[in-house]
């Protein structure tokens, strides 16, 4: 059996590759390199060239140079056709991650990437709310996130 609580205390890379984002405001498609992370972060960056310029060892995500960061603990995850994707095949290969404060439309060019997005997250959103059994370990999950997740926005 795995102890799960050391998983999360080991971050490490789940999942990474290019994605087209949906954006918050303005409701353009941006293709973004997607870094999925075992503590239930999913960060993405311009490209892959400027994850590859973040030290991997660096535990302050404030200046890791992402666009953007989403915590997914307790993300619902779902497929969905999307009419206002730009390609037209693409559309069929959306993913919506919805949390309480957020969602977010992504799209994938061929869909068993998407798909393996989809898995990937749904692995992890159960991993980060299971792995925060007791209220402390919970509140000091939420905690450290919404703390990471605020400064990066403040940065920007």
């Amino acid at each position: 059996i795995i102890d799960m609580s050391s998983v999360i205390e080991q971050v490490q890379v789940v999942k990474q590759g290019f994605l087209t984002k949906q954006g918050r405001v303005f409701k353009t498609w941006r293709r973004r390199w997607f870094v999925l992370f075992s503590d239930g972060l999913l960060e993405y960056f311009v490209d892959e060239e400027h994850y590859a310029k973040v030290d991997a060892k660096d535990k302050d995500r404030l200046h890791r140079g992402h666009k953007g960061v989403m915590d997914l603990y307790g993300a619902a995850v779902v497929f969905a056709e999307f009419p206002k994707v730009p390609a037209d095949e693409s559309r069929f290969h959306c993913l919506e991650v919805t949390t309480p404060k957020r969602t977010l439309f992504m799209y994938a060019e061929k869909v068993d990437d998407i798909k393996e997005w989809a898995l990937a997250v749904q692995r992890v959103s159960v991993l980060a709310s299971t792995s925060a059994s007791s209220i402390a370990q919970h509140v000091s999950h939420k905690k450290k996130n919404a703390d990471v997740i605020r400064r990066a926005s403040v940065a920007q």
